[in-house]
């Protein structure tokens, strides 16, 4: 979703980064929501794979959430896929898939214990935002090294001014989420989920560290020709890698692991 964003919005007419990566990442994606299906009827039969191959359970588990949630993300990510075959003339019907795969997020989660349409807006607007700054990610560290110094760092330049605002919007709506989950100062800093989320933001804000560092030192260096700016930006690319991957993995603590706070706990 990202990465054909970034080649939307940012690239243009350069090309850093081939179709290839997005068809590839988006057959994973397609394969690993197939893996969601046969895991959950595995585990509503509790019978291990039994369960997972009985055709009926899995007509159960379509008909549920997660069904619904994978079934909406297999179509989104299929319109993707057609659509980055011939972007050129389809990059309608692809900006379309991406907006589809990420509506499908909000269908499961804790999202789904409160299912008002604005939470569901906040959320995929959250995933949107989120997408474009990982999909930045590797085609400015190819960037960074392939191309000319001030050549990437005009690239790196136009994506900073398009994440500038979706780091704003991501930022807001990733706080307007979490209050509407939490529900209370309290919940935040005396409950397991609570201040597991305060690692993560600690951890977002880590990143947003990186993204001024970025922004403000190593593109206008880059762009200015800097030898030495090249490097520097890709290792801080890395960093930022690093904390996205920190941040999925404090996010599935979060959806699968622990549960919301309950009112009780904020009074």
């Amino acid at each position: 979703m990202g990465t054909l964003m970034f080649r939307l919005f940012v690239e243009r007419a350069q090309s850093h980064h081939q179709p290839g990566f997005i068809i590839t990442a988006a057959l994973i994606a397609l394969i690993a929501g197939g893996a969601q299906i046969l895991i959950q009827s595995g585990r509503l039969m509790d019978d291990g794979m039994a369960g997972v191959m009985d055709t009926e359970i899995w007509s159960l588990v379509a008909g549920t959430p997660l069904g619904t949630s994978v079934g909406l993300r297999s179509l989104g990510l299929m319109l993707l896929i057609i659509g980055t075959l011939r972007l050129a003339s389809l990059w309608p019907l692809a900006a379309v898939g991406v907006v589809a795969t990420a509506l499908s997020f909000p269908m499961v989660g804790h999202a789904t214990n409160d299912p008002s349409w604005w939470l569901t807006v906040l959320i995929t607007v959250h995933v949107l935002c989120l997408a474009f700054w990982i999909g930045g990610l590797l085609p400015l560290h190819r960037a960074a090294s392939a191309s000319p110094a001030p050549e990437a760092g005009r690239l790196a330049h136009r994506f900073g001014q398009q994440a500038m605002w979706a780091v704003a919007v991501l930022t807001v709506a990733g706080g307007w989420t979490a209050y509407t989950l939490v529900g209370s100062f309290q919940n935040l800093v005396g409950t397991t989920y609570g201040q597991v989320l305060l690692v993560k933001l600690g951890t977002v804000a880590l990143l947003l560290g990186l993204a001024a560092l970025n922004k403000l030192r190593l593109v206008p260096a880059l762009s200015a020709g800097d030898p030495t700016a090249g490097p520097a930006l890709q290792t801080s690319i890395r960093f930022e890698a690093v904390a996205f991957i920190a941040i999925f993995a404090l996010t599935a603590i979060l959806t699968t692991v622990l549960s919301l706070p309950t009112a009780m706990e904020g009074t």
